[in-house]
């Protein structure tokens, strides 16, 4: 009797595990690979968080699970790795240069009108910023938005108001022009600055937030925005002149060629006086800084030699992109997680959270309507990246740039541009390199 009893409670442990484990899988667990880090990916975390906290995602075992991958262009490089296979994540955050990248792939994705049978007015074009889903519609005719903007960022420039103290300068009164800069920086070298300038981003703070903010082409048919088949054509007087302006400040120790975090990490520790930077980033920098100085923030530089008054800046970020080949029943709670992201109150808690820009319409007016745009720093970084992106009508060549293996050719742009910068080219080699070796990888053509 005894050894029946036994055999019979190993049974219902065994049953007992099956269940557990049946149960366990029933859990409805949806992945997101994310470029979203510290202060930024924490804030993500918590918004994601009350989403899996709703009723109706508890009584379902829904699980949103964000996952930091890298910086945007690892998270991109990781994300095609696994393209159009089971190993690829249900949501994949993708930067704005890699848009045309993954419009390349439509087998891989699911647009937001085809989510669910029934498409959402939130995850409609005419819910979304008219800059912002300028650059964010599909290619192709008859698809909605192919991804869904969440994450939209322009360029501001930091400095550190101890450090102009110390040199006699007026804190209150940072560049606005790079004429001013160059005045500025001479001063800041005299009194001892290790480096004066670094910048986040190479080419995109350097080529095209620098172009769009003089409305200069970067390549044609509006920089690739207006149709397919658009070429570079970069090489020309404008960037040859400024590129020329950051090899001079480099060979007389102003411009520092430290980038991303390393750019902010030389900030933060008083190596660097002013860092050009996504407005998005001053949690990260506060933090980093940690009360050593006190930040200012500015608007990026324009040459008045070129123009009277800037244009608009660009916005920088990312997307998220449902992608395909899971199971049919997750794509409806997809969207719905993405309707909640792209609801004005949670993109109006973001914005004040992260300083990233709004991205649907009615955000904006909120926070204004909570006065955030007096209070602190995060408010005035977070209005003049709004008023440099969105302050006036952007012209043909202000809107962005849209090109084919843009997040390729960029690299080529970047390496190209340091060679110039160190001197071990003229900036019109480097320039003519890029475009060359930049179309062939736009058209497929260049030597493997």
């Amino acid at each position: 009797m005894g050894l029946f009893i036994f055999k019979k409670l190993i049974l219902w442990l065994v049953v007992l595990l099956f269940s557990s484990v049946v149960l366990a899988s029933d859990e409805i667990k949806i992945e997101v690979w994310h470029s979203l880090d510290g202060p930024l990916g924490e804030k993500f975390l918590l918004i994601t968080d009350r989403f899996n906290q709703k009723p109706e995602m508890l009584k379902r075992g829904v699980k949103i699970s964000p996952k930091y991958i890298g910086n945007y262009e690892t998270t991109l490089k990781e994300g095609l790795k696994v393209l159009g296979t089971q190993k690829a994540p249900p949501i994949l955050q993708v930067y704005e240069m890699g848009n045309l990248v993954m419009q390349a792939h439509p087998e891989a994705y699911v647009p937001l009108d085809k989510l669910s049978e029934k498409p959402s007015p939130l995850l409609n074009q005419a819910h979304f910023v008219p800059l912002i889903r300028e650059f964010y519609k599909s290619r192709r005719a008859q698809e909605g938005m192919p991804s869904l903007p969440f994450s939209a960022s322009s360029v501001v420039l930091f400095y550190n108001k101890d450090a102009f103290k110390a040199a006699g300068l007026d804190p209150e009164q940072p560049p606005v022009t790079w004429e001013e800069f160059e005045k500025i920086a001479n001063i800041l070298k005299d009194q001892g600055s290790p480096y004066v300038l670094a910048s986040g981003w190479l080419s995109g703070h350097h080529i095209e937030h620098l172009g769009a903010w003089h409305n200069q082409p970067i390549a044609t048919l509006g920089n690739g925005i207006d149709g397919e088949g658009a070429k570079l054509i970069l090489n020309h007087d404008f960037f040859i002149e400024h590129l020329s302006k950051l090899a001079l400040w480099y060979k007389n120790g102003i411009f520092s060629l430290e980038k991303w975090v390393e750019a902010e990490n030389v900030f933060a520790n008083g190596k660097v006086t002013m860092l050009t930077q996504g407005a998005n980033r001053l949690p990260m920098i506060e933090r980093l800084v940690n009360g050593k100085f006190e930040i200012g923030v500015a608007a990026f530089p324009f040459w008045q030699a070129k123009i009277r008054e800037p244009q608009n800046t660009i916005a920088g970020g990312a997307s998220f992109w449902a992608l395909s080949g899971h199971d049919p029943l997750i794509y409806p709670i997809i969207q719905q997680f993405f309707e909640y992201l792209a609801t004005p109150e949670i993109q109006a808690e973001w914005h004040q959270a992260t300083c990233y820009m709004p991205v649907v319409m009615g955000a904006q007016a909120i926070a204004e309507n909570q006065q955030f745009y007096s209070q602190g720093l995060k408010g005035k970084a977070s209005k003049i990246a709004i008023d440099s992106y969105m302050g006036r009508p952007p012209k043909e060549f202000s809107r962005g740039v849209l090109l084919p293996e843009f997040p390729r050719v960029r690299e080529v742009i970047i390496e190209e541009m340091k060679e110039a910068i160190k001197g071990n080219k003229t900036p019109k080699e480097a320039l003519d390199q890029s475009v060359l070796v930049g179309n062939a990888i736009m058209t497929g053509s260049e030597q493997p």
